[in-house]
Parts: C-alpha cells; sequence; structure tokens
C-alpha cells in the first residue's frame, strides 16, 4: 500500500519571513509571529516539545541586531544550540530552498519509496493510509508525531537519504496505532519500565530501515560523526550493557526495590535513548530469521523481548535472565 505523503513547507516560509523582518532592522508583528507559530511543523512542536517563548527568544537573538545578547551569557547558554542552528541555516538559505523545490517536484516518488521501506516492517494492510511530512527548523533531528516533523537543514545535507528518515519516522506512526495499550494510562511507578520497553522495540525496528544505510553506510551530515560512533560503540557492547541491566533487576528485586525504583535506575543506564540496545536486538531477531514473528507483533513490544531471547538461544548465547523477563512479563499482563 502506498501512503499519501503531503510535503508541508509553511514553516520554513514563516521562518524565513521573520528572519527576512528582523534583517530589514524592524520587529515582526504580533500577526507575523501567529502566521509562524500556526505552521504545521511549528505548531506541531509547540504542542509536544518546545515552548513559544523558546523559539521566538532564540530567533530574536540570533537575528535581533539591536538586541545585545552574547551566545556566552546564561541565556545563551540555554539556547546555545538552537541559536547556532538558525545562524547556520540562515547561511545556507540558497542551498536549502534549492534542495527544497527538488524536493517537492518528486514527492509522489517520495511516498512510493516511504510506503515500501515502511511496509517491510508493517504487519500486511496495517499502513497508515496518509500523513503530513513538515519541515522546520529547530535542530538537525526529526520528530514522529501526529505530523512528522523535519529539520530542513538535516534534509537538505541527508540527500536521498531523507526518504529513509522520514519512514523511520511514519514506521512510529502506523505502529503506534497497532500498540497494544495507551501510553496515557500508564501508572506512575511503571512509567520508567513502560518507557524502556516502548522505546527499545519502537526504535529497534524503526532503525533497521534507515541506520544500515546511514550509521553504517556513507554519512553525508557532519554533525553526525561523532554520535555515530558512539552508537556503533555501544551496539558493539551490547552484551555488556544488557548484563549491565540485566543486574540492575536482579539486585532490585533482591532488594525488594520498587517498580519506580528499577525503571529509574535502567532508563537511567540506557545510552542514546535505547537506539543502539534496540538495533542490536532487532538485528539479532532478524538474523535469526525471525523477520516475520517480529513484524507480526510490532504492537507488542514485550514479544519483541521474547523474541531476542528466542533468537539468542537458538544462536547459543546468553538470554535476557528470568528475572528479567519475569519483570516484563508482570507489564505485559497489567497493559497488553
Amino acid at each position: 500500500m502506498r501512503p499519501k505523503l503531503s510535503l508541508d513547507f509553511s514553516s520554513v516560509d514563516a521562518f524565513w519571513q521573520i528572519m527576512d523582518v528582523y534583517q530589514s532592522k524592524e520587529e515582526p508583528s504580533s500577526e507575523q509571529w501567529e502566521f509562524f507559530f500556526n505552521a504545521h511543523g511549528y505548531s506541531t512542536l509547540t504542542e509536544s516539545e518546545f515552548s513559544r517563548i523558546q523559539l521566538k527568544d532564540a530567533l530574536d537573538t540570533a537575528f535581533n541586531s539591536k538586541r545585545v545578547t552574547s551566545l556566552n551569557n546564561s541565556e545563551g547558554k540555554y539556547h546555545g544550540p538552537m541559536i547556532k542552528h538558525f545562524t547556520e541555516v540562515a547561511s545556507r538559505r540558497q542551498e536549502i530552498d534549492s534542495f527544497l523545490r527538488l524536493l517537492d517536484a518528486k514527492s509522489d516518488q517520495i511516498s512510493d519509496i516511504v510506503g515500501a521501506k515502511t511496509n517491510a516492517f508493517i504487519p500486511e494492510g496495517k499502513i497508515v493510509g496518509e500523513t503530513r511530512v513538515a519541515f522546520a527548523f529547530f535542530d538537525r533531528d526529526a520528530r514522529g508525531y501526529g505530523t512528522i516533523v523535519v529539520d530542513a537543514l538535516l534534509a537538505t545535507e541527508l540527500g536521498d537519504l531523507l526518504e529513509l528518515l522520514i519512514a523511520h519516522e511514519f514506521h512510529h506512526q502506523c505502529r503506534d496505532t497497532l500498540l497494544c495499550y495507551d501510553k496515557s494510562e500508564v501508572k506512575t511507578p511503571h512509567k520508567d519500565l513502560m518507557w524502556v520497553v516502548n522505546q527499545v522495540q519502537a526504535e529497534g525496528i524503526a532503525d533497521q530501515i534507515d541506520k544500515p544505510h546511514w550509521f553504517y553506510g556513507d554519512n553525508p551530515v557532519k554533525a553526525y560523526s561523532d554520535l555515530i560512533k558512539r552508537f556503533r560503540q555501544e551496539v558493539e557492547m551490547a552484551d555488556e550493557r544488557i548484563a549491565m541491566l540485566d543486574e540492575i533487576v536482579e539486585t532490585g528485586l533482591a532488594a525488594n526495590d520498587s517498580f519506580a525504583e528499577i525503571g529509574k535506575r535502567i532508563r537511567e543506564n540506557l545510552p542514546i535513548s535505547g537506539h543502539p540496545l534496540g538495533y542490536h536486538m532487532s538485528k539479532t531477531i532478524i538474523d535469526a530469521n525471525l523477520t516475520h514473528k517480529m513484524i507480526e507483533s510490532v504492537g507488542n513490544p514485550f514479544v519483541f523481548f521474547e523474541l531476542y531471547n528466542r533468537a539468542r538461544s537458538t544462536q547459543r548465547k546468553s538470554t535476557l535472565s528470568k528475572d528479567f523477563m519475569g519483570l516484563l512479563h508482570e507489564l505485559e499482563e497489567c497493559y497488553c
């Protein structure tokens, strides 16, 4: 099934408008700010993650020549990365606009690629029919909310790999429609543990769409070099990481620690938001020819851990402990 992707550039247009006003030595009007925050990309980001004040202040610091604010003071340190990102975006405006025009011209082709890549890791017939992909400027990153938001500078640097990043985020959308529990109903003591279970499975599977070509291929984004190096190191150390998490569970249960205490410690010891561990686990499952089982159960993150143990047993390698799996079983009975 081919999804209908709507590419939205309104946040990029709104960003340029604000920047142009500042560069003409004027102040943006309230109407111009409303246009900015109502553009699909920024409206999505401010609903879920960033505040209007944060974005407005970073833009003002980056482009308002009347404002004497050093990147070294406390305010600059808080907004520093975003301010630097905005100033780099401004210096590469022509390059970004040129890429986005080419992107707009091949939206049907992008839909085909995204659909095919996502379909490979979603049960047949379960792909979402349509979605919006909004381009904005906030950081070299992407978000898979109700509207997928992609940083337009990152998109430009990724080039042909962009379709894979969009497919990664689109997979999150499709998978979330199949999830066996409601995230909003997770009990407070279980929040960290459920975040770990959900995050490791969701990112582990979605990372199989883009990471083999990006993090293990030719990386076109120089700013990601250190992250990619760390990601690869963590994947190589995954067995040691899993042993550490196992020990946290075993020690915690022996001490009668609460689910909240155990979950907090596991989350604190899960580097890069669980991406490398999830990637290692999904690759292990794939290498054991259990891909079809992983796809069939994509809506139940607990099965992912069971499949990992099954794969490791087949390969005659160490598995997650009975204590760890018992803890997950209790949570599964509660939510799925």
